[in-house]
C-alpha cells in the first residue's frame, strides 16, 4: 500500500500544510507528494500506476476535476480500482455507497425527466411565480374616477378599498387619476 497525497491547481497554501501534516498523522505507509499547479496531468498519470489498497489524500472533493460530473467519474475510478480516497474537507473516507447513489440519482436527471422547474428560464419563473403585476386597485379604476370627479376626498376613498391614504394617493399618482 502507498499513500499518495495529490495538491491540485485550486489548494492554497493552508490546504497544502493541512493535507500533508493530515496525512502524515495517518502514517499509513510511504507518502508521496504531488503538487500540480495546471490541470490535471500529473492526476491522471498518478491514477495509472495505482493499485488496489493504495490510498489517495485530497484536500477536497474539486482537486479531482473541474466539473461535479468530473468528480464523480474520477471518483468511480478509483474506487473500482480499490483505492481510498480522503478528503480533508470532507472529514474522511469517500463511502462507495454515497458515491454509488449520487450517480445513479444523476443518472435518473436527463433532460428529458427535467421537470418544468429546472428548464424554465428563471426570468419566467420569476414572471409567474413572483408578485403579481399591477394593483388589486386595477379592477376599480372606473369607479374610482368617479369618485374622484365627484369631489370625494382620498381618505374616503381608501377607508372604502381598505388601502392607506399614502397608498391610494400612490396609486392614483401612477394611474393619472389625481385632477
Amino acid at each position: 500500500m502507498t499513500s499518495y497525497t495529490y495538491i491540485g491547481t485550486s489548494a492554497d497554501q493552508s490546504w497544502q500544510l493541512d493535507t500533508v501534516a493530515s496525512t502524515y498523522e495517518k502514517s499509513m505507509g510511504k507518502v508521496e507528494l504531488i503538487i500540480e499547479t495546471s490541470g490535471w496531468q500529473k492526476l491522471d498519470e498518478l491514477i495509472r500506476r495505482m493499485t488496489a489498497g493504495d490510498l489517495l489524500q485530497i484536500s477536497d472533493l474539486s482537486q479531482l476535476a473541474g466539473t461535479a460530473i468530473g468528480v464523480m467519474d474520477r471518483l468511480t475510478e478509483l474506487i473500482g480500482i480499490g483505492v481510498t480516497v480522503l478528503s480533508v474537507e470532507e472529514g474522511g473516507a469517500i463511502d462507495p455507497n454515497l458515491l454509488f447513489y449520487i450517480r445513479t440519482l444523476a443518472a435518473e436527471i436527463s433532460p428529458d425527466n427535467c421537470s418544468l422547474e429546472l428548464n424554465e428560464p428563471l426570468g419566467e419563473r420569476r414572471q409567474r411565480k413572483g408578485r403579481p403585476t399591477g394593483s388589486r386597485l386595477d379592477v376599480h379604476a372606473p369607479e374610482i374616477k368617479q369618485l374622484l370627479e365627484a369631489g370625494v376626498s382620498n381618505s374616503s376613498i381608501a377607508r372604502r378599498f381598505d388601502i392607506s391614504r399614502q397608498s391610494f394617493k400612490d396609486f392614483a399618482i401612477s394611474r393619472g387619476l389625481v385632477m
